[in-house]
């Protein structure tokens, strides 16, 4: 085995898949929060509902800053919902699912996990405000007809 592989076979862990699901799910509950708001995803940063301080890059780690804080904001001490956390971790779930179930096949693990974090958030959106950004229904749709297409044929 050539000496670059070795590194590479780390990435290919479901603890990685599980951390880069995750990782996209805490974007996620950005794009469900703020999308119906009419809000800019990815700017203003991530701040406390509350008291509007800043969430430093050490308190926005998926799920596990929620239980570090205990659910709360450092500064004012506000409550954050647990859906956080939970979306959080059950997206990295799904994500280190779908890659564990095409192990053999990684190109249609990477797809269905990316395919399943867009259509959830899509389908909260357009059940609650009737619509969803483009980018989640356009990557729903481009990764189900990617998957779909190597899974039939």
């Amino acid at each position: 085995m050539s000496d670059w592989a070795t590194p590479l076979r780390l990435l290919y862990q479901p603890w990685f898949f599980f951390i880069w699901g995750a990782c996209w799910g805490s974007f996620l509950n950005v794009v469900m929060y703020r999308y119906p708001l009419g809000i800019s995803v990815v700017n203003p940063p991530s701040a406390c509902p509350n008291c509007k301080a800043p969430i430093a890059f050490y308190d926005n780690i998926p799920a596990l800053s929620w239980l570090i804080l205990r659910g709360k904001c450092r500064r004012c001490k506000a409550s954050f919902s647990p859906m956080y956390a939970v979306n959080e971790a059950l997206f990295g779930l799904i994500f280190a699912g779908a890659v564990w179930l095409h192990a053999d096949r990684w190109p249609l693990g990477l797809s269905l996990g990316t395919g399943l974090l867009a259509v959830i958030p899509a389908a909260v959106l357009w059940i609650r405000v009737k619509r969803a950004p483009w980018y989640l229904n356009a990557t729903a749709l481009g990764c189900g007809a990617f998957y779909a297409s190597q899974v039939v044929f």
